[in-house]
């Protein structure tokens, strides 16, 4: 140990060589971290006034590209990007700059199905697949990702849907999300988030759809809003069953859908070829009646 002396990675003490040439440890008073001192040309505890570094630690860190670090001689600060590099913040080792061939990878890691990829000190990109290992990827609490023995199944990080309540895996345990108490869906979001809770384009159209004058409108597979103005077809808009919800429909059907109506005891709709079809139930003994939103307008048994 020195005079100049060092400053633990909290910043809260200074340890250093005294006049007598013994160590003496300063613990940090409140207010008080340890930093640069240019008049006593060591590490020592002191007061925001007198701190040269403006509270940035030995450790550094990023500001945007930019890298800033406590050194000998106070605060010293280092433009990553002028070598094509950026800067990236590490909890353990602290803030560098690190070359760009990692792309946007980082130290903390991401996985990408079952394969655990990240940015090592050297700059560049390495990969582990974890189901080699009879384990899952999994992004932790603290952010980092890693090979986690899985608590969890089938059931991975990327996750599922059921109904709308997202389900994922966090390596040890199955996470549960009730989209619709948030006023969301669950859906397929990224990559990198898997299913989770999301707004959508959709609205209160669902995959039934509806009719807004000769426009279909629908919710599709992937949660977003289809439309077809079904006039520019030479069709018109109608319920085409109830499997298949409004869409276009042959004109021959004009304003009857698949629900249909009754005009006295003769039951008319418009049937799965986009024909009208009519049927008297009086001649075979039975009253014309609506059957439900499956059947329409029918034949009462």
């Amino acid at each position: 140990m020195t005079t100049e002396g060092r400053c633990d990675p909290s910043g809260n003490r200074a340890s250093y060589c005294n006049e007598d040439g013994l160590l003496q440890i300063d613990n940090c008073a409140a207010g008080k971290t340890c930093s640069w001192s240019p008049p006593q040309k060591g590490w020592r505890c002191l007061a925001p006034s007198e701190d040269p570094c403006q509270g940035v630690a030995q450790t550094g860190i990023c500001s945007g590209e930019a890298l800033m670090w406590c050194d000998t001689g106070g605060l010293h600060t280092r433009q990553c990007g002028d070598c094509d590099e950026r800067c990236v913040q590490d909890p353990v080792a602290g803030a560098y700059c690190q070359p760009n061939s990692c792309g946007d990878l980082t130290y903390a890691g991401a996985c990408s199905g079952t394969a655990l990829k990240w940015c090592d000190a050297s700059g560049q990109p390495r990969q582990r697949d974890c189901a080699l290992e009879g384990k899952v990827c999994s992004a932790g609490k603290d952010g980092r990702s890693d090979c986690v023995e899985s608590g969890c199944g089938d059931l991975d990080h990327q996750g599922q849907c059921n109904g709308d309540v997202a389900l994922w895996c966090d390596g040890q345990e199955i996470q549960v999300r009730n989209c619709a108490d948030e006023g969301l869906s669950c859906r397929w979001v990224s990559n990198e988030q898997g299913f989770d809770c999301a707004s959508t384009p959709c609205g209160d159209v669902d995959f039934f759809g509806s009719c807004n004058g000769s426009v279909a409108n629908w919710c599709g597979d992937d949660k977003t809003l289809q439309t077809v103005d079904c006039s520019n077809h030479g069709q018109s808009c109608g319920l085409v069953d109830d499997i298949n919800g409004f869409h276009c429909l042959p004109l021959a059907c004009g304003d009857l859908d698949f629900l249909g109506f009754c005009s006295g005891d003769v039951a008319t709709w418009c049937n799965r070829d986009g024909v009208p079809e009519s049927v008297d139930c009086a001649a075979h003994g039975q009253a014309c009646g609506y059957l439900g939103d499956t059947k329409g307008f029918h034949c009462l048994p």
